[in-house]
């Protein structure tokens, strides 16, 4: 063969096998980028197990052909270890420590904490979940922090629940600071820190989604610093005009028991009836006894009856204190029987003396008004023997 037509052959044969070459692997990188976006088409629709195989098999295709500098290959083996860690795989934790160990300054090895720290979190193992929320917040992921902070509240580690808070709540971001300032507030007012709540509370007092919870968390907490004019100064514009959705039940009954101690009875029993408005009848029990006796110093006689009633059965102080101004009340009904009983009850019970040597003197003369007088004399001398200080001493002789 000439030497001419020989280079021929050779140059034809050269450009066939670069040509076959190229060939592949334009197909190997056509089938990797497919396999690559099958993977993202797996996960949007959440089918972890074959968005796994698709990023596997991208990895796999002509590994030799994706460099180390690769974006693709990198996103890859992150959406594996996702996709490990979303079908429950034993080994996810593994896969993620190696993802970041292999691409510690990429930026999804830092997002990894964050996912990995939100699966656990979703899945209430916080105890799991704090480790990778740490890293992830230190990285300065304020979601990761402020769900680092809550992980630690839901296992009752309140301290260290409150220094997470701490960090993100002055950003108020409704998703992150915002919260943070709530959940500091409650942990503070809890902890009878009630200064350091007021702050959390009053910085989100506007917020949306806690502006109905705020008044009775800082109506509670003036409360139990004696704070009763700044109470008072602070309640009283809100449950002048209550607004809907506001929760003022618990603000209406502190202002009304803060009028009760100081005796102004008709403010008193304008806050008390504007609790069982929007709450209901369902009182604690001192703030119902508080409730009858301002509606008895206000002359409203039936409703200090209906107030006090419920209550003077008990066995305790407040139960005595209930049973002596019902049977007054009901003297004044002119309901003798109903008073002698509630006036036996006070008497009987041996918690305050005061009370109990009224109602002991006040039982002895409903006798003498019902014509029991045989049982009245008993019952005075017997006062006179049980109390022979007691001012009602001349009464009894007559």
């Amino acid at each position: 063969m000439p030497l001419r037509r020989l280079r021929l052959v050779a140059s034809t044969i050269l450009f066939f096998l670069t040509f076959d070459a190229f060939s592949q692997n334009t197909l190997s990188y056509d089938r990797a980028d497919l396999n690559f976006r099958n993977g993202l088409e797996f996960l949007e629709q959440k089918n972890y197990a074959a968005a796994r195989q698709a990023f596997q098999e991208y990895l796999n295709t002509h590994r030799d052909l994706l460099t180390g500098s690769d974006l693709n290959r990198v996103d890859a083996e992150y959406y594996v270890a996702m996709s490990t860690l979303y079908l429950g795989d034993a080994d996810a934790e593994i896969q993620a420590e190696r993802f970041v160990s292999n691409h510690v300054e990429h930026p999804k090895a830092a997002r990894i904490y964050g996912d990995l720290g939100f699966y656990f979190y979703n899945q209430q193992q916080f105890d799991r979940a704090i480790p990778y929320l740490t890293k992830a917040a230190d990285a300065g992921n304020a979601e990761a922090r402020f769900k680092l902070g809550m992980a630690h509240y839901q296992l009752q580690q309140f301290d260290q629940a409150l220094r997470a808070f701490n960090v993100i709540k002055q950003n108020n971001q409704p998703e992150t600071g915002i919260p943070a300032s709530y959940y500091a507030g409650v942990i503070q007012f809890n902890a009878g820190n009630y200064a350091g709540a007021m702050q959390d509370f009053r910085r989100i007092e506007t917020a949306e989604q806690y502006k109905n919870e705020i008044p009775s968390w800082i109506g509670h907490a003036l409360y139990r610093q004696n704070r009763y004019d700044d109470l008072l100064t602070y309640a009283e514009p809100l449950l002048r005009t209550p607004k809907s959705g506001k929760k003022l039940d618990e603000l209406a009954l502190l202002t009304a028991d803060v009028y009760a101690q100081r005796e102004q009875f008709d403010k008193a029993v304008a806050n008390y009836k504007l609790y069982t408005s929007l709450r209901g009848n369902r009182m604690p029990a001192a703030s119902a006894y508080r409730y009858g006796y301002a509606l008895y110093r206000t002359g409203d006689t039936n409703g200090a009856v209906a107030a006090l009633k419920p209550l003077a059965a008990g066995k305790d102080t407040l139960s005595q204190y209930a049973a002596y101004y019902l049977g007054i009340a009901y003297l004044n009904q002119e309901n003798l029987p109903s008073a002698r009983a509630a006036l036996d009850q006070a008497r009987r019970l041996n918690f305050n003396k005061a009370v109990r040597e009224d109602a002991a003197f006040n039982h002895a003369k409903v006798q003498l008004d019902q014509g029991n007088g045989a049982e009245a004399i008993r019952e005075l001398k017997e006062f006179q023997q049980t109390y022979p200080q007691s001012r009602y001493t001349s009464g009894a002789e007559e």
